[in-house]
């Protein structure tokens, strides 16, 4: 989970789930950075009327 604040300075919370089929298998980081990335990057792109979304 995450917290990003965009320009206009409303927080946006970001969570990101992932499931594995054993208990010890390896943590999805590079998933969950790769995601949390991707909604960032969707939050400073460019929206209708030249603001961000």
């Amino acid at each position: 989970m995450g917290i990003a604040w965009p320009p206009d300075g409303t927080p946006i919370l970001m969570a990101v789930l992932t499931t594995k089929q054993r208990q010890d298998a390896p943590a999805d980081h590079p998933l969950v950075a790769g995601t949390a990335a991707l909604l960032a990057a969707e939050l400073v792109r460019p929206g209708p009327a030249g603001g961000t979304r």
